[in-house]
C-alpha cells in the first residue's frame, strides 16, 4: 500500500500598502500635549541701557506674524486671528477635518472688509471658494480641480462677472510645491505669469515674475510664510 501524499499550504502574505496618517495641525507645530491655544507677538527689537528690549509691536495681517490659534482636543485648527498693526484681523474657521472652512476680514474700525467660504464635495476636497463683500454680492469665484490625495492641481479664478482673471496649475515634489499663475485679459490671452515655489509647509522660497512674451520682470528668493 502506498504512502498517501501529504500536501502543505502555505499561506502567503500579502503586502498592504502603508497609509500615510495625516499630521494634525498640532504636530505640525511640533507642539505637545493637549494644547488648547497658542499666541504670538512680534515687537520690535531695541536697546536701551544696553540691553535689547521689546519695542513697538509690529506685524502684518498678510505675514501671519502675530496671531491666536484655538485647537480642538484632536490636535486640529478650530479657529486662527490673525492680527494687523493697526488693529485690522483676518480670521480663519477651519471644519472637523481641519480644512480651511471660512475666513474674514475685518478692517481696524471692526467693519467687515471682505469674507470667503470654501465648498467641499462628498470626498472632503474643497472643490470651490467664493469671495463675497459685506453686501453679499459675489467679489470673486475660484473653482477647483484636485489630485486623488486631495491637493489642488488646477485653480481657475473668475471675477466678479463671472470672467476669467487668472489661472494657476500647481506642481508636486519631493521636498518642494510649485505654482504659476497666468494673469489673462478679457480675450483670454496671457498678459502676464507668476512663479512661486514653496517648501512643504508652504513658505515662500522663490518667487519670480514674467510678462506677457515670458520675460523675467522680477525674481526673489525670500522666505515667509503663506497664509
Amino acid at each position: 500500500m502506498g504512502k498517501k501524499k501529504e500536501t502543505k499550504v502555505t499561506a502567503t502574505e500579502i503586502e498592504t500598502p502603508a497609509v500615510e496618517v495625516k499630521k494634525t495641525h498640532a504636530e505640525l507645530d511640533e507642539l505637545k500635549g493637549q494644547v488648547k491655544q497658542v499666541k504670538e507677538t512680534f515687537f520690535k527689537a531695541k536697546k536701551r541701557g544696553g540691553e535689547i528690549v521689546a519695542g513697538d509691536w509690529e506685524g502684518d495681517r498678510g505675514y501671519r506674524k502675530n496671531f491666536l490659534i484655538t485647537f480642538d482636543e484632536k490636535g486640529q485648527k478650530v479657529e486662527e486671528h490673525v492680527f494687523g498693526p493697526s488693529g485690522e484681523t483676518y480670521l480663519m474657521q477651519f471644519n472637523e477635518r481641519g480644512d480651511l472652512w471660512k475666513q474674514t476680514y475685518r478692517k481696524s474700525d471692526g467693519s467687515l472688509e471682505f469674507k470667503s467660504e470654501n465648498i467641499f464635495n462628498e470626498k472632503g476636497y474643497d472643490t470651490e471658494q467664493f469671495l463675497t463683500y459685506p453686501d453679499g454680492k459675489i467679489m470673486s469665484r475660484t473653482a477647483y480641480t484636485n489630485d486623488e490625495q486631495g491637493r489642488h492641481i488646477k485653480s481657475v479664478h473668475y471675477n466678479h462677472e463671472g470672467a476669467i482673471s487668472y489661472t494657476c496649475n500647481y506642481t508636486y515634489n519631493e521636498d518642494t510645491i510649485i505654482s504659476n499663475m497666468y494673469s489673462q485679459d478679457a480675450d483670454g490671452k496671457t498678459t502676464s505669469s507668476h512663479n512661486w515655489i514653496y517648501d512643504l509647509d508652504y513658505n515662500v522660497l522663490e518667487e519670480t515674475e514674467y510678462d506677457a512674451a515670458g520675460n523675467i520682470t522680477e525674481s526673489d528668493k525670500i522666505g515667509r510664510a503663506h497664509v
